[in-house]
């Protein structure tokens, strides 16, 4: 978590357990990614104008003219970005009571990671736009988005987090996890990115959840925080996939892309696309030939990814 003046910055974020099930009340497990989103906030002479400029990895995606009044995109090069900036900007405005914050400035927020990764580019831009309007990024959130909001505390969070929905506030800790085989922890990319909204929706809608898979998500949210063992851990691994995939009815990732991997694969977020996390029994360079062979070029040591 950075802020200084003017300039705020969140991170990215991962949800390693209770993906899914957080939305019914279960303990997940969740951390805040080394890569996130800045926002720099500057007065300009045009009075009653916001300017803003998107750039994804230091590459323009979005420039756009608004009035904060009418919410009028006066120009863009991305109409539906900067129809869904405005209902952010609109939203916050609401909670605020007033749109003077917005009027006569420039705005540059920088995304350091590819957008496509699912790692959090719209909290952390919700996170960032909450700190410079002055209220609670959770509320923000909620307005927008329909998600547990674990990954609005991640966006402000220096290391893990044990998370989980309330009646009236979420419940969450920073706790330490940096489990002794971590060097045997990664990230692959899947190349494909979900919709975490949708996703939601459909989960909330058809999943039949039972009280006992909540208790034995959250049981098994506290064992993968407190083992030191690989094997455990890896164990584990595969009861929440199994778990999971009942609800879902869908096979683990394991089972339908990776039968011959030597090690464990466990799915994050939403299931069929963005990341997984990965252990290893081998060198990194064999771990690397493997995922490439299957055109999976993203591989991310824990180390590199994770803020611990």
């Amino acid at each position: 978590m950075e802020k200084s003046g003017k300039c705020f910055r969140s991170n990215g974020k991962l949800i390693l357990s209770g993906e899914y099930l957080v939305l019914h009340g279960a303990w997940s497990l969740a951390v805040p990614t080394v890569l996130g989103q800045s926002l720099r906030v500057k007065e300009i002479d045009q009075a009653g104008i916001l300017l803003w400029k998107t750039k994804v990895v230091s590459k323009p995606w979005m420039d756009c003219e608004i009035d904060p009044v009418s919410w009028q995109v006066i120009q863009t090069d991305e109409p539906d970005r900067a129809k869904n900036l405005v209902r952010i900007l609109k939203a916050a405005s609401e909670i605020r009571g007033d749109t003077e914050w917005l009027k006569g400035k420039e705005v540059v927020s920088e995304l350091e990671f590819d957008i496509e990764w699912g790692l959090g580019s719209s909290s952390s831009l919700i996170s960032n736009i909450a700190w410079w309007a002055g209220i609670d990024p959770f509320r923000l959130s909620g307005s927008v988005s329909g998600g547990s909001g674990y990954d609005i505390a991640c966006a402000r969070s220096d290391q893990p987090l044990l998370y989980r929905t309330g009646n009236i506030a979420p419940r969450y800790k920073p706790i330490d996890f940096l489990p002794p085989f971590h060097e045997q922890l990664a990230f692959v990319y899947l190349g494909k990115k979900q919709d975490s909204a949708s996703s939601v929706r459909n989960f909330l809608n058809k999943a039949l959840v039972l009280e006992k898979d909540i208790s034995n998500i959250s049981a098994i949210t506290e064992k993968l925080c407190r083992t030191g063992q690989l094997d455990e851990f890896e164990d584990l691994m595969r009861e929440h996939e199994n778990i999971l995939s009942h609800i879902l009815g869908l096979p683990p990732v394991k089972q339908g892309l990776f039968q011959d991997y030597h090690a464990g694969v466990k799915s994050l977020g939403a299931w069929g696309g963005d990341f997984v996390m990965i252990t290893m029994h081998q060198e990194w360079p064999g771990v690397k030939a493997y995922f490439s062979a299957k055109g999976m070029e993203t591989v991310i040591p824990y180390h590199k990814m994770v803020k611990a």
